[in-house]
Order: C-alpha cells, then sequence, then structure tokens
C-alpha cells in the first residue's frame, strides 16, 4: 500500500509542478498533499511513505532554489566588478568595490570561463577608451637652437616653446632638469633685453 500511496502523492504533484512558483508556494502544495484525506485502508507506513517522498521533494526544491539565488547574486555581483573595471579600476580594486575579495574574483575567473572573457574585455574596452600618452620629447641640438634664436629675437618663453615644437610643460622641464639648456636660455633671454635698451643692438 506504501508504494501506491507514494505514487499518488507523485503524480498530483507532478501535475501541479510549475517552475514558475517559488519556494513557499511549492513548499504549500507539499503540504497540501500531505494532509489530503488517505484512503480509509491507509495505514501509518503508508503515509510515512508518502512524507518521506514529500519532504525529499522539499530538500530537493530548496537545494535548487538557494544555489539558483546563489547564481544570481554571483552573476549581479561579477557584472558590478566588469563594470568597475570598465571605469578603470584595477580587478582587486574592482573587487572590493563589488564587496567581495580579490581571490574570490581570480576563483571565479578560473571557474567561470564567461566572466573571464567578460573581464578581460572591460579591461580592454578601458584601455582603448584611454588617451594615449604622448611621447616624452627628447632635447636635440637643433630645438635648443631654435628655443635660443626665437628668446633671442625677444619671444616669451612659451611662444618660443611653442614655435620650437614643444609644450610648455616641456620647455619648463627641460629648463628644471638640464643645466646646460638652463644655461643658454637665461643667456638668449639676458641678449634680447639688452636688445631692447637705448643703443643696444638693432
Amino acid at each position: 500500500m506504501s508504494g501506491k500511496i507514494v505514487g499518488m502523492t507523485r503524480r498530483a504533484w507532478e501535475e501541479d509542478d510549475d517552475d514558475s512558483v517559488g519556494l513557499l508556494e511549492l513548499a504549500r502544495r507539499l503540504r497540501e498533499f500531505l494532509t489530503a484525506p488517505f484512503p480509509a485502508d491507509a495505514t501509518a507506513h503508508d503515509r510515512q511513505g508518502a512524507e518521506m517522498w514529500a519532504l525529499e521533494q522539499f530538500a530537493r526544491l530548496r537545494a535548487e532554489v538557494r544555489e539558483e539565488e546563489k547564481a544570481q547574486r554571483r552573476s549581479f555581483i561579477q557584472g558590478q566588478v566588469c563594470a568597475y573595471l570598465t571605469e578603470g579600476y584595477s580587478r582587486s580594486a574592482a573587487a572590493q568595490a563589488a564587496g567581495v575579495t580579490p581571490e574570490t574574483v581570480s576563483r571565479w575567473c578560473r571557474k567561470y570561463p564567461a566572466f573571464a572573457a567578460a573581464a578581460r574585455s572591460a579591461e580592454a574596452e578601458r584601455r582603448q577608451s584611454q588617451p594615449q600618452r604622448r611621447r616624452r620629447q627628447k632635447m636635440t641640438e637643433g630645438v635648443q637652437s631654435a628655443i635660443v634664436s626665437l628668446l633671442e629675437e625677444g619671444r616669451t618663453r612659451g611662444q618660443a616653446a611653442v614655435a620650437a615644437g614643444i609644450s610648455r610643460q616641456t620647455f619648463y622641464t627641460w629648463f628644471q632638469r638640464l643645466p646646460e639648456f638652463r644655461e643658454a636660455v637665461l643667456v638668449a633671454e639676458d641678449a634680447a633685453a639688452a636688445a631692447r635698451l637705448p643703443g643696444g643692438a638693432k
């Protein structure tokens, strides 16, 4: 008789099963199956068998729901990590901003290829969006000669730098770091100042 009762319960469950309902609704349905009237000739053993089967189903469903909730939360956090990576965060900083440890992000990258690919894509997108750094300009005799000539003509430092093809920032970096360049600039400016004095060089 126990097998018959379990079979009746299982069939009723399968007919009413719906993946779209939540765990509480599934639990309610199981409880209804368990409290439904049993045949008059059913024994305590019959009822125990049906209850055991129902409890097994409930445990299975609870595990599935918890795993699904965990997967959804993991997916949400992974999305946050990728968003932070796109903004220029390092992986460690992105992990902390998303509320997980860097070790967790590393483990996810090893375990979930799709997340690893998304993280790499986010990092590549950030690199592509960043402006390319300008190459540091080198001092050459030609550039220095051009700047000196322009300063001797009375140009300002900024005007001489731009006319010689360098930025004002580069000019002042050289002026601070290169003694020979600094001396040439000062001599050229002194010559320009002397030329502006009455009786100076025409």
